[in-house]
């Protein structure tokens, strides 16, 4: 397996912390992330894979991120590693983001590629009110597509 379409979907849940001021407009806070991800390669190969992003997102006084960032570590069943990068950014009043594949370990080594995706989140709790100057539990589902290309894959 060399250059594969790729879609992926995936739900979990994310804390955010206690924010910091960025600017008058802007606050930004640490957050860790929870998801297991469904990867749906074009030959029909399928993974499940736990992962865990660390980063940073800006939150406006509305509540809304229009950007972050952080560090993607994906794991499957043999416990090979999969490293990625997201950006994430507001578009036309939706969270999208693209993460950017950028190796592994076992059959991952060397894998590189991009997706683009959509997320839609919410507070986990109905009681949630944005911004906050506390830390905040949030649930969410992504779902993407793009193209990976995998090198060592079945090597």
């Amino acid at each position: 397996m060399s250059k594969q379409q790729i879609h992926i979907m995936g739900a979990g849940m994310a804390q955010w912390e206690k924010p910091s001021r960025k600017d008058e407009n802007l606050q930004t806070m640490n957050y860790e992330t929870f998801l297991m991800f469904r990867f749906t390669f074009g030959d029909g190969n399928r993974f499940h894979m736990p992962s865990r992003i660390s980063g940073m997102d800006d939150i406006n006084a509305k509540g809304e991120v229009p950007s972050g960032f952080g560090y993607i570590d994906f794991h499957d069943e043999q416990k090979d590693f999969l490293y990625a990068y997201v950006v994430w950014k507001e578009e036309n009043g939706a969270e999208s983001g693209c993460f950017t594949f950028r190796s592994g370990t076992g059959k991952w080594k060397g894998a590189s590629g991009e997706l683009t995706l959509d997320l839609w989140g919410a507070p986990a709790f109905a009681d949630t009110v944005l911004p906050s100057d506390k830390p905040e539990k949030f649930v969410g589902f992504l779902e993407g597509k793009g193209v990976l290309d995998l090198p060592n894959f079945g090597k």
